[in-house]
């Protein structure tokens, strides 16, 4: 049964930086009509991935390859344009960027977001964030902990700034459904060397606003330039309290990857800076 709900995705240097592209797309592939995947040309093996992919799903992937981006601001422009790629029969769509999984219990909420939007007349629908910080066991409160992420395409919502929303024209917030669905972050969940390359080459598309961040600098400085240790660069949320244990359950595409994490001896990433930080 067609959903009417496509969604869209871009990606680069999947196996340098670690990030869980794959099974990003497989959690959601059941439920949307089609689904675009822009794959920047990157410098690993990435495309191939992406081909092995399409080869599995041929009837619902479309992929398409465009340069990567320059500054942090045009990873908008690179969203919308694999957005205008989506088949224009499907009217609403949906960004799910690259290192972001959703659950299994909340797909038949996702596969009904499309028909609820139209009932109730709403434009946008947002969604929520379990952030995973320096393993699947730390949750941490981003600088989001929601996110508007589908839209119907009649409206005028666009992705804008660095990927991490749709917005409006006007700002509308009475045409927005809230929806239950929570998205699993495992941007901050990987390998201390792969963490380093993926901050590094990012926050180096901030440089005219002042980063690399100086905590950034300070780890480098530390630890060295080949070893990213996340609960170093937030040691004060987690000195807060503002970090928890996660006592729930990983979605199921993730499972491998994560049982292959927690093997590869995952408490590197506990800091070797402040012996101190510990969990409670």
């Amino acid at each position: 049964m067609s959903s009417n709900l496509a969604g869209f995705s871009y990606i680069y240097n999947a196996l340098k930086f670690d990030i869980p592209f794959a099974e990003s797309i497989r959690s959601v592939i059941d439920v949307v009509d089609q689904f675009v995947l822009t794959e920047c040309y990157s410098q690993d093996e990435t495309w191939n991935l992406c081909m092995e992919l399409k080869e599995k799903y041929p009837d619902k992937i479309v992929l398409l390859r465009h340069p990567w981006v320059s500054h942090f601001t045009e990873i908008a422009d690179l969203a919308n344009w694999t957005l205008a790629h989506i088949k224009s029969d499907i009217r609403y769509v949906m960004e799910l960027q690259s290192d972001e999984v959703i659950h299994e219990r909340d797909l038949d909420e996702l596969h009904r977001v499309p028909e609820v939007m139209e009932r109730t007349d709403t434009e946008a629908a947002r969604w929520n964030y379990n952030h995973f910080v320096a393993s699947p066991e730390i949750v941490f409160p981003f600088v989001y902990s929601s996110a508007v992420r589908i839209v119907d395409r009649q409206s005028s919502w666009r992705v804008v700034n660095d990927g991490v929303e749709f917005k409006p024209r006007n700002l509308t917030e009475e045409k927005v459904l809230n929806t239950n669905i929570t998205v699993y972050h495992y941007g901050k969940m990987k390998d201390p060397g792969k963490a380093w390359a993926k901050e590094w080459d990012f926050q180096n598309l901030f440089k005219d606003i002042g980063f690399p961040d100086p905590k950034m600098q300070e780890m480098k400085s530390k630890i060295g330039s080949e070893y990213c240790d996340y609960l170093f660069l937030f040691q004060e949320a987690l000195k807060e309290g503002k970090m928890t244990i996660f006592q729930g359950t990983h979605p199921k595409v993730m499972q491998d990857r994560i049982k292959l994490f927690m093997n590869s001896g995952w408490e590197q990433l506990r800091s070797k800076v402040d012996e101190r930080l510990t969990l409670l």
